[in-house]
C-alpha cells in the first residue's frame, strides 16, 4: 500500500505541468522600496518579492527532494506540518528544552502562527492555486520550516538572526532570486556583517539537506540531540568574537 502511494505520488510530480514564472518587475520594485522603507506589512512585503522575482529555486529543489527516498516517502505521507506546528498547546507540553517546547515558546513570545504564514504566503503566490497537491503541500512545508531552522541553527529570531538565517538557508537550496538583494540590503543597512552572513552561509552549505528531514518524530527530542542527528554543529564556535548581539539565539 505505501508502495503504491509512493508511486503515485512521483507520478503527480513527474506529470502535473509547472507554471512559467517570469520577473514582474513593478510589482517587485514596489515591494522592495516597501522592504527598503520598513512600510507596511513587511511578511507580506517580502513574499511578494520572492513570488514577483519568479524562478524555478522551489521547484529544482522539488525536483531534488522526490528523487530521494525520504522525500519519496514524505511526499506518499504529506504529513501536515504546518498544522502540527500551529498546535501551541501540544507544542508546549513538550519536555522543556526540547525542540516543539521551544519552538512553541518562540511562537508565543513572538506570536507566530504557523497556519497564518501559510495563508499568507497563498495569497502573495501567483500560481498556488494551479499547483498540483504534492508541490502545494511541499511549498507549504517550506514556508513553517523557516522558524524551526531559527532554532535548530542558533540564529535569533531579530534583524541581525534574520540576515543570518537567510543566507543559511541559501546554501541550503533555498536559493530563490531576491535573496542576495537581502542580503545586500542586510550589509549596505548594516543590520548584519558580510563576515558573520559569510560565516551563515558556510554553516548551511556544511550540513546535509534540512528540507529531507522529518520534523514531525524531532519535536519532542531535546534540541541538543536534534542538532546532533541533523549534523547541525554549534553556532557560538563558528562565529566566535563575532557573534555578537541579535545574532545568536539564547539556545545556540
Amino acid at each position: 500500500m505505501q508502495a503504491t502511494a509512493m508511486i503515485g505520488a512521483m507520478d503527480i510530480a513527474e506529470k502535473s505541468p509547472v507554471p512559467s514564472r517570469p520577473v514582474q518587475c513593478r510589482r517587485a520594485g514596489k515591494a522592495i522600496r516597501a522592504l527598503a522603507r520598513q512600510e507596511g506589512d513587511i511578511l507580506n512585503a517580502t513574499y511578494t518579492v520572492v513570488d514577483a522575482m519568479g524562478g524555478m529555486c522551489e521547484e529544482r529543489l522539488f525536483q531534488k527532494f522526490r528523487k530521494t527516498p525520504e522525500g519519496q516517502r514524505l511526499l506518499s505521507e504529506r504529513p501536515d506540518l504546518p498544522r502540527i506546528l500551529s498546535n501551541r498547546e501540544q507544542l508546549l507540553a513538550m519536555p522543556e528544552g526540547s525542540l516543539g517546547r521551544i519552538y512553541g515558546e518562540l511562537c508565543q513570545r513572538a506570536n507566530i502562527n504557523p497556519m497564518a504564514l501559510v495563508q499568507s504566503q497563498h495569497g502573495m503566490s501567483r500560481d498556488y492555486a494551479r499547483l498540483d497537491p504534492a508541490r502545494q503541500w511541499f511549498g507549504d512545508r517550506l514556508t513553517v520550516l523557516h522558524d524551526l531552522w531559527h532554532i535548530i541553527s542558533g540564529y535569533a529570531a531579530e534583524p541581525r538572526g534574520e540576515a543570518a538565517i537567510v543566507a543559511f538557508s541559501y546554501a541550503q537550496g533555498l536559493d530563490y532570486r531576491p535573496i542576495p538583494l537581502f542580503l545586500a540590503m542586510a550589509a549596505i543597512m548594516r543590520v548584519a556583517r558580510v563576515r558573520e552572513l559569510w560565516v551563515s552561509y558556510q554553516r548551511g552549505r556544511q550540513i546535509p539537506s534540512l528540507t529531507l528531514r522529518r520534523y514531525e518524530e524531532l519535536l519532542p527530542l531535546p534540541l541538543a540531540e536534534v542538532r546532533t542527528r541533523l549534523k547541525v554543529p554549534p553556532a557560538r564556535p563558528a562565529h566566535g568574537r563575532y557573534a555578537g548581539e541579535g545574532l545568536l539565539a539564547a539556545t545556540a
